[in-house]
């Protein structure tokens, strides 16, 4: 993104307000391979907490007001308690390709079914991670949780989401990866 555009402008704005913030750790940004013209953005807090006071801030709603201005659709806010927690650097250092991937459930999905879909994707991770050509192009760069709301739009409905980041060092060994039969 051009720093010195309209666009480029806001979002240091935003970055600059954010390292004054207690809590803030890091955010990281950039747009999907799929849909360039969508954008995820993930920030990373020592705790929830330290956002809920940001959004309750006179910073918050001037700052947002010019983030949605460059919005074509209304963002969709979560909160998400990845484990590790923080999630490794080297996703926002080393990984320039993020590779999102939202599960969205029904808001009453039990604890021992969150517990279980969890276990199970986190044995798809290391499996994909063991089977990375030269086997580290994801080392570290693996987070995922829970979302702490239950009523993320999706679909029509409300929903609960899984969120997994994995961080690969190109589009290509992504790419390869996704396509590999992986055993696990």
């Amino acid at each position: 993104m051009d720093p010195s555009s309209d666009s480029g402008k806001v979002f240091q704005a935003l970055f600059d307000t954010l390292n004054s913030r207690p809590g803030f750790q890091r955010a990281v940004y950039g747009n999907t391979l799929e849909d360039p013209t969508a954008l995820s953005l993930f920030i990373d807090w020592d705790d929830v907490q330290n956002h809920k006071d940001f959004m309750a801030s006179a910073e918050y709603g001037p700052l947002m007001k010019n983030l949605g201005a460059l919005l074509t659709a209304p963002p969709v806010l979560y909160h998400a308690h990845f484990q590790p927690h923080p999630a490794p650097a080297t996703m926002a250092t080393v990984a320039p390709v993020t590779e999102v991937v939202l599960a969205h459930f029904d808001p009453s999905i039990s604890d021992a079914d969150k517990k279980s879909f969890s276990t199970a994707f986190d044995n798809l991770a290391n499996a994909l991670q063991a089977n990375a050509p030269g086997n580290g192009h994801i080392s570290n760069s693996y987070a995922s949780g829970w979302s702490l709301e239950n009523n993320i739009p999706f679909q029509g409905g409300q929903t609960t989401v899984y969120a997994a980041v994995f961080g690969w060092e190109s589009k290509d060994v992504s790419g390869v990866l996704c396509d590999a039969d992986v055993k696990g």
